[in-house]
Protein backbone atom coordinates (compact mmCIF):
# COMPACT_ATOMS: atom_id res chain seq x y z
CA UNK A 1 0.00 0.00 0.00
CA UNK A 2 1.06 3.54 -0.60
CA UNK A 3 -0.31 6.73 0.62
CA UNK A 4 -1.16 8.04 3.82
CA UNK A 5 -3.85 7.19 6.08
CA UNK A 6 -6.81 9.77 6.47
CA UNK A 7 -9.59 10.38 8.34
CA UNK A 8 -12.19 11.99 6.42
CA UNK A 9 -14.62 14.49 8.00
CA UNK A 10 -18.37 15.02 6.53
CA UNK A 11 -17.19 18.60 5.16
CA UNK A 12 -14.10 16.74 3.26
CA UNK A 13 -16.66 13.75 1.46
CA UNK A 14 -19.40 17.03 0.37
CA UNK A 15 -16.79 18.19 -1.17
CA UNK A 16 -15.66 15.27 -3.68
CA UNK A 17 -19.25 15.06 -4.04
CA UNK A 18 -19.31 18.93 -4.90
CA UNK A 19 -16.15 18.09 -7.41
CA UNK A 20 -13.87 19.84 -5.43
CA UNK A 21 -10.05 19.73 -7.13
CA UNK A 22 -8.20 19.62 -4.44
CA UNK A 23 -10.32 17.42 -2.39
CA UNK A 24 -10.86 14.98 -5.71
CA UNK A 25 -7.09 14.58 -5.63
CA UNK A 26 -6.38 13.71 -1.92
CA UNK A 27 -8.74 10.71 -2.05
CA UNK A 28 -7.27 9.39 -5.45
CA UNK A 29 -3.73 9.00 -3.95
CA UNK A 30 -4.39 7.88 -0.21
CA UNK A 31 -5.66 5.56 1.90
CA UNK A 32 -9.55 6.90 3.04
CA UNK A 33 -10.82 6.33 6.35
CA UNK A 34 -14.61 7.77 8.00
CA UNK A 35 -16.15 7.02 11.12
CA UNK A 36 -20.01 5.36 11.39
CA UNK A 37 -21.35 8.67 12.26
CA UNK A 38 -19.25 10.24 9.15
CA UNK A 39 -20.98 7.81 6.54
CA UNK A 40 -24.44 8.33 8.23
CA UNK A 41 -24.18 12.13 7.99
CA UNK A 42 -22.78 12.19 4.23
CA UNK A 43 -25.50 9.55 3.50
CA UNK A 44 -28.25 11.70 4.30
CA UNK A 45 -25.94 14.69 2.41
CA UNK A 46 -26.61 12.41 -0.65
CA UNK A 47 -30.07 11.99 0.19
CA UNK A 48 -30.78 15.75 0.60
CA UNK A 49 -29.71 16.23 -3.43
CA UNK A 50 -32.44 13.99 -4.51
CA UNK A 51 -35.17 15.92 -6.05
CA UNK A 52 -38.55 14.70 -5.42
CA UNK A 53 -41.11 15.88 -8.02
CA UNK A 54 -44.82 16.25 -6.76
Amino acid sequence: MSGNNILLDTNAIIAVLDGHPVAKEIINHNILHISFITELESLSYQNSLVRIDT
